[in-house]
Parts: C-alpha cells; sequence; structure tokens
C-alpha cells in the first residue's frame, strides 16, 4: 500500500507524461485530439485508469479506444520510466464522459438565462406600455377639466 500523498504525486506524474506522449511523442493522428482528463492509480500500484475525452463524434471515439487499446504497451513502458517504482500497473483507459455533462448543462443553463432575459424584457415593455397609457388617460381628463373649468 501506497502513501496517498505519494499516490496523488505518481497519478500527477503519469497523466503528465501521457498527456505528452499522445500530444507529441505519438505518432498516430487519431491522437491528436484527446485530453487525458484525470488519472487513478489503485493503492496497490496494480491498475491505472487513464480517463480520457477526445473530440468528435461517437466515430472518433470508437477510433480513439481502438487506438489506445492498441498503443497500451508503449504507453505502459513510457509510464514505466517516469514512476520509478518496483511494480509497473496495467494501464486501462476509460473515456471521460463527465465534460460532456458539463457540456449539456452549461447549454441548459444558457437557454433558461435566455429565456430569463426575454421574460423580462416583455415585462418591461409591458410595464412601460401601462405607463405610457396612464399617462395619455391622465393628460385626457386634465384637458376635460380644463375645458369644463
Amino acid at each position: 500500500m501506497v502513501n496517498p500523498i505519494r499516490l496523488k504525486k505518481l497519478e500527477s506524474l503519469v497523466k503528465q507524461r501521457v498527456a505528452v506522449l499522445l500530444s507529441q511523442e505519438l505518432s498516430d493522428p487519431r491522437a491528436a485530439f484527446i485530453t487525458v482528463t484525470r488519472v487513478k492509480i489503485d493503492r496497490e500500484i496494480q491498475v491505472c485508469k487513464i480517463y480520457y475525452t477526445v473530440l468528435g463524434d461517437e466515430k472518433q471515439k470508437s477510433l480513439t479506444a481502438h487506438m489506445l487499446e492498441h498503443a497500451k504497451g508503449f504507453i505502459r513502458s513510457a509510464v514505466a520510466k517516469v514512476l520509478h517504482t518496483r511494480k509497473v500497473p496495467e494501464i486501462r483507459f476509460q473515456y471521460d464522459d463527465s465534460v460532456e455533462g458539463v457540456l449539456r448543462l452549461d447549454k441548459i443553463i444558457d437557454e433558461a438565462a435566455r429565456e430569463a432575459r426575454d421574460l423580462e424584457n416583455r415585462i418591461e415593455e409591458e410595464d412601460a406600455g401601462k405607463e405610457e397609457d396612464a399617462g395619455l388617460q391622465g393628460r385626457e381628463e386634465k384637458e376635460e377639466e380644463e375645458k369644463k373649468g
């Protein structure tokens, strides 16, 4: 078992190394739009889960997952060089869909804010129209009183 502080440092090292590896050292063009979002290593340093996102549609996600599985050995050997531990963990790649969830929430919040602004504008326009009508009505009453008086 590894100290939790040491574990966080190892996770940070792996994340940094894999991100550089995917963006600069891997010759596969499918690796260009991959972002490593987080890394989790179990306390026994047996399994290292690397969470990633990729720009593109479902086909692009599938191609990227296949590419990562194919490059797993190469990535594991690169990770071994920076970890300096007795054991090298098994690498598992996991697509991180939390980013998509955040984007969906942002879209919902933007829509709600836009609807609130539209509603506020309509209310202000209605209030302005009522004040204008009340002003006209008040002037007409004053004019009638002046004519009578």
